[in-house]
Order: C-alpha cells, then sequence, then structure tokens
C-alpha cells in the first residue's frame, strides 16, 4: 500500500489532461456502449477476451510473491507506466526532454506552454503517448474501444489539481467520471444525475465515490459573504450545508479548519443526495450491489480519505428519504397521494379507495 500512496506523487500530465476533464453522461462521450445499445455493447465484450491493465493487478503480484522472486516483465509492470508520468529518460519522451526544464528530477512533469497558441504542443504529447502505448500493446486501444466495464463513478470537483485517475492510480476504462464545481449533488442538477442513471443502470458499478478536496475555492468562495455572479446560485446548496451544521462550527475560530470542516460535510451531503436519488433507491429495492462513499483529498499531501458516509442500503437513510418496497402494493394509493402518504395510508391500513385527508389526519392525531 505505501507503494500506492508514493505512486500518487508521480502525477502526469499525459493522461492528466484527458481525466481532468468532465465526461459526458451518454451518447458519444460514453464509448461504443451508448445508451441505447448497452445491454448489446455487454453481450460482444462478454464474448470477447478481455485483459485487465491495471496497477492494482501489478500491486497484488508484487506484494504476494515470495521474498526474492524477481518481478514479472508482463504487461502489468511495463503498461503502468501510462497511467502516471513517463520518466523523464523515457524513450518515448525525447521532443519534450529538449525542452523540458525540470533539473535533475527524474519524473517528468510536462507543463503546459502559454505560447502554445495552436495546441500542437497537446497534440504532440497526445501522438508520444499513444504511440508508446501500442507500442508496448498494438491492441489496446482497440481492445478498449470495444466496452467500458468500470467498477466505480466518480463525482468529484472540476478543480484541475484533483484528476480522479491519478489520484486513485486507474488507467483508461477503470473508472467513469463526473466533475462540476465543490462536487455539489442535488436532486435539480439533471446533468449529474443522468451520470449517476447511467453509470448505475446502465454500466452497472458497484461503487460511487463522492470526494471532496480541502482547498476548494468553490467551498470558500460558499463559506464568504460576497456576491460572484451566477455561481453564487451553485453555491448556495453548500451555504444550506453550513446552516444546517451552523453549531458545528462554533468552536472553528482558524478559517482554514472551518473550510476544511464545509469541504468534509459538503462531501457527505452530496454522497446523501446520491442515495436519496430515485436511481440509487430503485437499485437497492432491485437488490442491485451499490455502496455510496464520501471521501476527501488533501492537495498538500496527495492523500485520500474516508469520510464517515458508506452506505450499501437505505436502513441509514432518514425514513423520509427511504423508499419503501412494499409502498407499491396499490398502484391507486400512489396515485392519489405522493409517496409518503401513500406509505402513511398502509401502515394505518386505510383502504385507499376509501381514503380522505379528514381521515388521515384523525388517525395520525393531527388537526384538519
Amino acid at each position: 500500500m505505501s507503494l500506492l500512496i508514493n505512486r500518487l506523487y508521480r502525477t502526469g500530465s499525459s493522461l492528466a489532461n484527458v481525466a481532468s476533464h468532465s465526461y459526458p453522461a451518454a451518447g458519444n462521450g460514453c464509448g461504443r456502449a451508448s445508451w441505447a445499445g448497452w445491454q448489446q455493447s455487454t453481450s460482444i465484450v462478454t464474448q470477447s477476451k478481455r485483459r485487465a491493465f491495471t496497477t492494482t493487478s501489478y500491486l497484488l503480484h508484487k506484494h504476494n510473491s515470495p521474498p526474492g522472486t524477481k518481478e514479472k516483465e508482463g504487461l502489468n509492470s511495463k503498461f503502468r507506466r501510462f497511467f502516471q508520468p513517463l520518466s523523464y529518460s523515457d524513450p518515448s519522451n525525447d521532443k519534450l526532454r529538449e525542452t523540458c526544464d525540470c533539473g535533475t528530477s527524474s519524473v517528468q512533469r510536462n507543463k503546459f506552454d502559454p505560447a502554445d497558441a495552436s495546441l500542437e504542443g497537446l497534440l504532440e504529447n497526445n501522438r508520444q503517448w499513444a504511440a508508446a502505448v501500442i507500442e508496448e500493446d498494438p491492441e489496446f486501444f482497440k481492445t478498449i474501444a470495444l466496452q467500458q466495464e468500470p467498477k466505480i463513478l466518480w463525482i468529484g470537483c472540476s478543480d484541475s489539481r484533483v484528476p480522479a485517475n491519478q489520484i486513485v492510480q486507474l488507467g483508461p476504462g477503470e473508472i467513469f467520471v463526473h466533475r462540476n464545481i465543490a462536487n455539489v449533488v442535488n436532486h435539480a442538477d439533471l446533468n449529474c444525475l443522468s451520470v449517476i442513471q447511467y453509470a448505475v443502470e446502465a454500466l452497472k458499478v458497484e461503487h460511487i465515490i463522492v470526494c471532496g478536496h480541502y482547498n476548494c475555492g468553490g467551498v470558500t468562495a460558499a463559506l464568504s459573504n460576497k456576491s460572484l455572479g451566477l455561481i453564487d446560485n451553485w453555491l448556495r446548496s453548500i451555504k444550506d450545508v453550513y446552516r444546517l451544521h451552523e453549531s458545528e462550527f462554533d468552536d472553528l475560530e482558524d478559517e482554514g479548519l472551518r473550510v476544511r470542516k464545509l469541504v468534509e460535510l459538503n462531501a457527505i451531503n452530496s454522497a446523501k443526495n446520491v442515495c436519496h436519488s430515485v436511481i440509487v433507491q430503485n437499485a437497492w429495492k432491485n437488490g442491485q450491489k451499490l455502496t455510496v462513499h464520501a471521501w476527501a483529498y488533501d492537495i498538500e499531501d496527495g492523500r485520500a480519505k474516508k469520510l464517515d458516509w458508506v452506505v450499501d442500503n437505505n436502513k441509514k437513510l432518514h425514513k423520509l428519504y427511504s423508499h419503501n418496497p412494499h409502498c407499491n402494493k396499490d398502484r391507486k394509493s400512489m396515485i392519489m397521494a405522493p409517496h409518503y402518504l401513500g406509505c402513511v395510508l398502509e401502515e394505518l391500513q386505510i383502504d385507499p379507495a376509501d381514503f380522505n385527508r379528514k381521515r388521515l389526519w384523525d388517525a395520525r392525531g393531527d388537526s384538519a
């Protein structure tokens, strides 16, 4: 594990330039497994022979090998360099090395040249990366082009310093990503909800990670009284999180600690909203394996940590948000009243056909 953590520092811009962008929810941005044809694509993949090029496989091999065993020179050991920065001495980095001002560092950290108005430098980075990957495995891109089967949906911040693939050291095809300002999830964001729906219903991910990060500009702005324009509407949900937990900030005089606290509470709140969504509720109701996690990433040391929210069913949720599968017996009750009233009718053993509000209030002991 220490090896994995050490590699978190060795971030590479070749893959980072890809990983740091928001990914669309469906259509062309989701690979060949489109929303309409994902079942057919999944069938094709099941019949095809696939290979796993993950750092995890390499680490398992390395740590499970007997002492003194020579490391295998296979794809897992060679391919891992494409999920990380290329070494300064890597042959595929010759052109970059000519203009690199990285001193004696053994790791190449590519920097964007603001003078490159045509962005040819970025395309050259891409060509070198693609060529190096193909040199190691000519079939790699053809293989991943057929399908994607990520087991993780990552919901994170758009901050350029928080690239999902690098933080958890996973390669292309391993993690489905959605990013926005301050990793906010709310019930009105159709973009985010569409991503969640595609990930849960089509890709069948088994984990959803909502990852906030310390030193988050969006969270910092939400703690202030400054008006920043349109984004104020987006940040209001974070302000609501602060308002609901204001007592937890009473003993925190240091502004930095207050921001860190709100970063954590905001990530947990977004994770809760993921759980409250009808998408996740239906998945759990149907017995689908799905766990929702809240994390926080520290830019200052490159470490991610778990927060106090790991949920794989609706039992930990407030009963108002927990969809009761037994409340769907009578569709008429659901049409005549909102979902929670339908549950109340069933609990009070009131026939939906005889339902009227006065009887309901009397049965609950409330005044009409």
